[in-house]
């Protein structure tokens, strides 16, 4: 018994160690901790089908969780319905920048999310070894912030998420998590306090 126990231990332990996996990349210009000082959240792009309001609010959920304001997407939505802004230009942005009262715009965006296929486990069920089909969520995400005056790019971070364990929102959000952290590091803070 004690036998099956430990393979089905091992078993376990196999599939925690291949189940996530997350890369991320982000660049900054060099002086990004002190280049705003007020940010507002363009609204967030995804594939076709995807909830793009929830995006937005994962997102302010994320900054506000890290003590970052920022005007929500809801906000700047209606700045540029009253404006009768349709797409961004250099013109636009600034004067959706100026309604708003902000120098910097962040923005979200969803390249690709799914679920996909990452072979079979060996498994313990009812003391018989069978394999179980494994399925993987995946995300990749882009996430920047722009200047409001020039349009030049701050901030520009990239990921790609994957996990057997975690949703496909989970996977997004925590992609999203290990990008914010390479943003809003400490040295970020400190620059902000004594600016």
């Amino acid at each position: 018994m004690s036998k099956l126990r430990s393979v089905a231990a091992l078993s376990f332990i196999l599939l925690a160690a291949n189940a996530f996996a997350y890369s991320v990349s982000v660049n900054k210009v060099s002086d990004f901790d002190t280049s705003f000082t007020s940010l507002a959240m363009l609204p967030g792009t995804g594939p076709t089908g995807f909830d793009t309001i929830w995006l937005d609010n994962l997102l302010a959920q994320k900054l506000a969780a890290r003590g970052i304001t920022v005007l929500p997407a809801s906000v700047v939505r209606q700045a540029m319905f009253d404006l009768e802004i349709k797409q961004l230009t250099d013109d636009t942005r600034k004067q959706l920048a100026q309604k708003l009262n902000v120098d910097a715009f962040i923005v979200a965006a969803v390249d690709a999310w799914g679920t996909e296929n990452a072979g079979t486990v060996g498994v313990f069920v009812a003391g018989i070894f069978t394999a179980v089909p494994s399925d993987r969520n995946t995300g990749s995400v882009q996430l920047a912030i722009i200047a409001a005056d020039s349009g030049k790019v701050l901030m520009q971070g990239a990921g790609h998420g994957q996990s057997e364990l975690r949703s496909k929102r989970g996977v997004i959000g925590k992609t999203f998590d290990r990008i914010l952290a390479q943003v809003f590091t400490p040295q970020f803070f400190a620059a902000r306090r004594s600016k």
